[in-house]
């Protein structure tokens, strides 16, 4: 279990590079039992664990970097009611692994537990903007590869409020264009298969949520997540450098 790494070692940083190099394919079928596509910062580092029933909810140490959050109504509002949604996904995971067991067992087939662990960075932190990245790796046993998502979350540093797409950029349609200009450039996987003919611009383009981005000392983090596109079986991620995304940012 890893913990989280703060601001301070290296901003650009991800707490799992190899996610961005897609070296962990998956089973997209290995997350369908999770709800999975849910956004927020649950201020406890969150691993459940369902092994013949068992459920675990672990917290970080203390001093992790989770205090450095600012401690405002609107963090708090996001933090309670992750926490909660968290303790209710786990309370009906739990009842589910318990049922699955039973039918296993009564039937004579073999039960097939899972293992949810979720890690969290904060990315970036500056006076304005603390942004946060997940990671959510989801493994059954029995199953080839674990299903690996990126989650992110923008929080405004002085108020606490959660921040969306519309906070930091004018147009959507212009950033989706550059996204995907920046995948097919960084990513060689996507610039072969587009030219080869088994994946087009327009697929990469339908793919591209333009709200799954991340803030790092480099620029903007943006990607597709794992199973997004055809035989991607993870995410994969691109930097678009603050300088590159001036003229559509928010703020100038």
């Amino acid at each position: 279990l890893r913990r989280g790494q703060d601001a301070g070692g290296d901003p650009g940083a991800h707490p799992h590079p190899d996610i961005h190099a897609g070296a962990h394919p998956h089973s997209h079928a290995g997350a369908c039992r999770s709800q999975v596509g849910g956004s927020g910062l649950c201020q406890d580092l969150y691993l459940r664990r369902r092994r013949h029933g068992a459920h675990r909810l672990l917290h970080p140490p203390a001093d992790t970097e989770h205090r450095r959050l600012p401690r405002r109504d609107g963090h708090q509002r996001v933090v309670q009611a992750e926490g909660a949604s968290r303790m209710l996904e786990a309370e009906e995971a739990y009842e589910m692994a318990v049922a699955d067991y039973d039918v296993s067992k009564a039937a004579g087939f073999p039960f097939y537990p899972t293992t949810q662990e979720m890690t969290y960075q904060i990315a970036y932190a500056d006076e304005k903007v603390i942004s946060v990245c997940r990671d959510l790796y989801v493994s059954s046993e029995g199953e080839a590869h674990p299903a690996v998502f990126l989650l992110s979350e923008q929080f405004d540093a002085v108020m606490g409020e959660k921040l969306d797409f519309t906070d930091f950029f004018t147009d959507a349609d212009a950033v989706r264009a550059r996204v995907v200009d920046a995948l097919l450039d960084q990513r060689s996987e996507l610039a072969a298969a587009v030219e080869q003919g088994t994946l087009t611009r327009d697929a990469i383009t339908a793919a591209v949520q333009v709200d799954n981005f991340y803030c790092t000392a480099e620029g903007y983090v943006f990607w597709l997540q794992g199973g997004a596109l055809p035989a991607m079986n993870s995410p994969l991620s691109a930097v678009l450098t603050y300088d590159a995304m001036k003229d559509v940012s928010a703020d100038g």
